[in-house]
């Protein structure tokens, strides 16, 4: 122990070691920070069950990502033309399955090519 608080006094006698032990950190998580190109995901959910669980699922994905308003029908057309990363359906009845306790599904849409999806696909398979 008395090595330890005797390497610490040692340390802190130094200002520039006090200086370089705060200032550097800061500015490498600034500096990566910085470089970040945080962009939401665009998304896409259809709530065909229209509950409050499936209204409170799609509040939870629209503060994670950007959720587009589509049709059932325009799914792959907008995948295609990378509009929407993610779509999402949640079928009428999805409630009621819950609460039966029968095993429920919902269907999500991707191009398997591209990884965009997988925090969302992550995000979904948590709740």
């Amino acid at each position: 122990m008395s090595i330890f608080i005797n390497n610490i006094k040692r340390i802190i006698r130094d200002k520039g070691n006090i200086i370089n032990m705060i200032l550097t950190p800061l500015i490498f998580i600034m500096f990566i920070m910085g470089n970040g190109n945080i962009n939401k995901l665009n998304a896409a959910v259809i709530d065909k069950d229209n509950t409050s669980l499936s209204k409170m699922i799609v509040n939870m994905i629209n503060s994670n990502v950007n959720l587009k308003d589509i049709k059932e029908e325009e799914i792959n057309e907008k995948l295609l033309n990378e509009q929407i990363d993610y779509a999402l359906v949640i079928d009428k009845g999805f409630t009621e399955k819950i609460i039966k306790g029968e095993d429920v599904k919902l269907r999500g849409y991707k191009i398997k090519e591209t990884n965009i999806s997988v925090p969302i696909n992550i995000y979904i398979n948590s709740f």
